[in-house]
């Protein structure tokens, strides 16, 4: 995940949660905390299950996410 430089200072957490399939940052600007979500999701419907599963069960719990896939 590419993320501009003006960011880099708000950044507060990141972790890769699925190995080549899902990664998020964490950033606080202000009073508002986002999370941003980069995902690549499998195209089998039994992957797909397996995937939304596990992923959902690794986010930190937060007001705001973005995702994108």
């Amino acid at each position: 995940m590419a993320i501009s430089q003006r960011w880099i200072p708000s950044i507060i957490q990141k972790q890769v949660v699925i190995s080549g399939r899902a990664q998020f940052v964490i950033i606080q600007e202000g009073e508002i905390t986002w999370g941003l979500l980069n995902i690549y999701a499998s195209n089998t419907t039994f992957g797909q299950q397996q995937f939304w599963k596990g992923l959902l069960n690794s986010l930190p719990p937060l007001d705001h996410w973005c995702i994108r896939w």
